[in-house]
């Protein structure tokens, strides 16, 4: 795996096992161990990599190491993968670095949904919202940065651009993330005028998103909470689904990366 930002990239290789346990109709559990060798790709001085990530390589070095575990529980009683009208999902996921390998930290995050359907479950309204905390320990002081929770963005807060919020670099002065992460969301869904009333592919959404993510030495505020309104539009295409959202940022400031058209491919979080 490869990925950059804030001038800086990552090249990840591992291997792994993991495990998806059914317990019940409804409940699964997931467990997984993998190693991962990380491979930080750095320049520094002024005009360098972002400052977290000069930062971390000056303690840790270029190359990390982790053992990765893994847990989660999930609860699921929607009534469709695709479209739900009614029913929840919660999910609790858990990630750390365990000894004897390498970097030493933990993740967790608590998400939960729920529809509440009205008009012959033709129209439906979701309530979603996310928790997330990690930090180091042990060798590792900090959640490393690549390891980061990050807001905004067509999964998140709409009407924000992808890892739009939060925490600057001071060098770069582009998004670095957080190791605190709330978001929440309320959106009424209803079919596509015209539509059919069994078998539509497509749906409406007017939604009303609100997040932020917190770096290491802030607390979770929700005084300090983004919101935004918008409308959505879902279609699941014969080959894959997409989603279209239009939204309208009520509070965001000049740290803030706006984007207000969003595209996305793949099935929305639920």
């Amino acid at each position: 795996e490869v990925s950059g930002t804030g001038n800086y990239g990552t090249e990840t290789t591992g291997f792994g096992v993991f495990y998806g346990i059914p317990v019940s109709e409804a409940r699964k559990i997931n467990l997984g161990l993998a190693y991962e060798a990380i491979l930080l790709d750095v320049t520094t001085g002024p005009t360098g990599s972002a400052q977290v990530a000069q930062t971390f390589v000056g303690i840790y070095g270029p190359k990390v190491s982790t053992l990765k575990a893994t847990l989660g529980w999930s609860h699921d009683t929607l009534n469709s993968f695709i479209f739900p009208t009614q029913g929840g999902l919660i999910r609790v996921t858990a990630e750390g670095g365990v000894p004897p390998a390498g970097l030493q930290y933990y993740r967790a995050s608590v998400s939960g949904s729920y529809y509440f359907p009205l008009e012959n479950e033709r129209s439906t309204v979701r309530i979603r919202g996310e928790v997330a905390y990690g930090d180091g320990y042990g060798s590792t002081a900090e959640l490393p940065f690549f390891k980061n929770y990050y807001a905004g963005g067509a999964n998140s807060v709409r009407g924000f651009r992808a890892r739009g919020l939060g925490p600057v670099d001071s060098i770069t002065n582009d998004p670095i993330g957080g190791n605190k992460l709330l978001t929440g969301n309320v959106e009424y869904y209803f079919p596509v005028p015209g539509s059919p009333e069994q078998g539509s592919s497509m749906r409406l959404s007017l939604f009303l998103d609100a997040g932020m993510v917190y770096g290491a030495t802030e607390t979770i505020d929700p005084g300090s909470l983004r919101y935004s309104v918008g409308i959505g539009f879902n279609w699941f295409t014969p080959i894959f689904p997409i989603s279209i959202s239009y939204g309208i940022p009520l509070n965001a400031t000049s740290t803030d990366l706006t984007e207000s058209f969003q595209f996305n491919i793949g099935l929305p979080i639920q």
